[in-house]
C-alpha cells in the first residue's frame, strides 16, 4: 500500500518533474520516489512487495516480483536515478535471511536494469554521515521527520524504518544530483 505526503493530485497526476527513487532494501524495506511539486517535497512510498507462502508447515515471505515490475513500470518515464543502498555482510545475521536478502537486493537491481533506469549503489556509512545519521533507526526516522514534515505519518512506527530510509536515500540522490 502506497503512502503519500504533500499534494495528492501531484503523484497521481502525469508527471513533468523528475523522480529520484530511493530504496532501502530487504524483505522489510521500502522504495521511495521523491520529486517536487511548487518548490515543495512530494514523498511516495511503498514497502517492498511481499507475499505469504507456507514451506514445510512453516510461514515464509517472499519478494513479489510482479509487484517491484509493475511500481517499476508505472513510474519507470519519470523516474530520473535509482539510489540503493548497497548490501553488505551483517554480523550475526543467520544464512537464511542473509540469502533473502541478498535476493532482494539483487532482484531489485535486475529490475531496474530490464527497466533501463540508471542507479547508484551507496554504502550505508557514506550517505548516512553525508545527512548527519547515526545507525540508531530511530534517528534516521527523526531526521527524515525533519526534512519531510508533512510525510512523518509514513515513518511513525519503529518498524517503518525501512520508508523514512528510502525517502532519505532519495533525498541524498537528489541534494548530491546524482545522475547519469
Amino acid at each position: 500500500m502506497p503512502f503519500v505526503c504533500g499534494d495528492p493530485e501531484a503523484v497521481s497526476r502525469p508527471r513533468v518533474t523528475p523522480l529520484y527513487l530511493g530504496c532501502d532494501p530487504g524483505l522489510n524495506g521500502a522504495i521511495a520516489l521523491l520529486s517536487y511539486t511548487n518548490g515543495k517535497p512530494t514523498v511516495k512510498t511503498f514497502d517492498i512487495p511481499t507475499y505469504k507462502i507456507t514451506v514445510n508447515k512453516k510461514s515464509r515471505t517472499r519478494v513479489d516480483l510482479s509487484g517491484i515490475n509493475t511500481l517499476l513500470f508505472t513510474y519507470r518515464a519519470h523516474i530520473l536515478h535509482a539510489i540503493i543502498e548497497e548490501p553488505h555482510a551483517m554480523p550475526g545475521q543467520g544464512i537464511t535471511s542473509s540469502f533473502s536478502f541478498g535476493f532482494v537486493c539483487g532482484v531489485l537491481q535486475a529490475m531496474l536494469v530490464a527497466h533501463d533506469l540508471p542507479m547508484t549503489l551507496i554504502a550505508p556509512a557514506s550517505w548516512k554521515r553525508k545527512l548527519g545519521l547515526t545507525h540508531d533507526k530511530d534517528d534516521t526516522r527523526r531526521r527524515a521527520s525533519q526534512i519531510f514534515p508533512t510525510c512523518a505519518h509514513q515513518w511513525t512506527r519503529k518498524c517503518d524504518d525501512g520508508r523514512a530510509e528510502a525517502a532519505l536515500l532519495a533525498y541524498y540522490g537528489q541534494v548530491e544530483n546524482i545522475t547519469l
